[in-house]
């Protein structure tokens, strides 16, 4: 059986290459896992269009059609698969229920999931419908659903302990998060708070909009700032068995990097002051070292911090309380000389695969007196 999205055959390059995900299932062939005559998928392979790598998953069930172990493989060259391509991320994506061959160390006598190891899940405690009512997470928290009479889900809440969190450059240890999500009819609704104050203050939210779902995809509201701004449409790509194998969005999301003011004061210790150039140095490498006061005189060559991008809000990125003014004139400047420092300030953009980046770059060049 083929899910044909991207090529007929994930193994083999057929079809249109324009598409963006396919899978084949395999049934009484293809795995060493075993094949399956009673309608039960012995394996499957799969291919997108993000990396272009095959992958795959090879199951073993008990003799009641649960599934026991999934043995992931990823292929390196022509029929040649392993646990990992590259020898620096060596990480195996197979699972075991329970250990993978006694079907009692994985289920209860409901045929319910008792715990799962892949994801640290040390306990898992059902109610009288045997849906998950909490869910135990080693390490982590726990996960608490609420359900009506007839099973419909209300909200889950995702309680995580000794957190640490880092906020203006100081470490906050032993945080607990509390993150609860509404469902009321197709809509989802979600709150955090923190035990923290001042974490709360700054993060934490009330109940705000999510995500409205339909047969195809969903609605998303986009905030700024905890405002409701606009309204983004996702369209999912689904396998056999409606899991959602790819998200495509006509979101276009654009990214303003602060500009280099390099004003107020540097902070060297992990506490850091609420100054622009701490904030600038979360984008750009600034040595500190090169950060000297302008080198004119003339108020003619003078500009503002925020150098008026965008126009409508200029260098918008500062989280509140941040100072010297954006719209105060600058007065400071990154040297540059021939010898230690003939580059300049650097910085890293994060990107996706195949999604096209579009960079414009302005300079301004002035020759200065030499007595300036």
């Amino acid at each position: 059986m083929n899910v044909d999205f991207f090529y007929a055959k994930p193994e083999t390059q057929q079809g249109s290459t324009d598409r963006h995900f396919g899978m084949e299932l395999s049934y009484d062939y293809g795995f060493n896992t075993g094949s399956q005559f009673n309608g039960n998928i012995s394996g499957i392979k799969w291919r997108s269009m993000g990396d272009g790598d095959y992958r795959s998953y090879g199951f073993t069930y008990d003799p009641s059609n649960r599934l026991l172990r999934a043995d992931f493989n990823q292929r390196a060259g022509y029929n040649d698969w392993k646990k990992a391509v590259s020898s620096n991320l060596n990480i195996n994506f197979s699972m075991n229920m329970g250990d993978g061959e006694n079907p009692s160390t994985a289920y209860d006598a409901n045929g319910n999931l008792k715990t799962d190891a892949n994801k640290s899940i040390s306990n898992i405690t059902y109610n009288y419908l045997n849906l998950p009512e909490q869910i135990s997470v080693t390490g982590k928290g726990t996960i608490t659903y609420i359900y009506d009479a007839l099973g419909g889900k209300r909200s889950k809440t995702v309680s995580e302990s000794g957190v640490s969190v880092t906020y203006k450059g100081q470490t906050y240890a032993g945080i607990t998060i509390t993150t609860t999500n509404y469902y009321v009819n197709s809509w989802v609704y979600e709150s955090k708070s923190h035990s923290d104050i001042t974490l709360q203050n700054a993060l934490g939210y009330a109940t705000k909009a999510l995500f409205s779902g339909h047969e195809d995809g969903r609605i998303r509201p986009i905030y700024s700032n905890n405002t409701l701004t606009a309204f983004a449409g996702d369209y999912f790509i689904k396998d056999h068995l409606g899991n959602i194998r790819m998200v495509l969005t006509d979101e276009q999301q654009v990214n303003y990097y602060p500009a280099t003011t390099l004003e107020g004061t540097y902070s060297y210790t992990a506490r850091e002051v609420n100054s622009l150039v701490n904030h600038e140095k979360k984008f750009y490498r600034i040595d500190p070292v090169y950060i000297v006061n302008k080198p004119w005189l003339s108020t003619t060559l003078d500009y503002q911090n925020h150098n008026n991008v965008p126009l409508t809000n200029p260098n918008p990125n500062y989280p509140p309380g941040f100072g010297p003014f954006r719209s105060a004139t600058s007065k400071k400047v990154y040297s540059l000389n021939a010898g230690t420092n003939r580059t300049g300030l650097e910085m890293v953009i994060k990107v996706i695969v195949s999604v096209p980046l579009w960079v414009s770059v302005y300079k301004l060049a002035e020759r200065l007196p030499v007595n300036q």
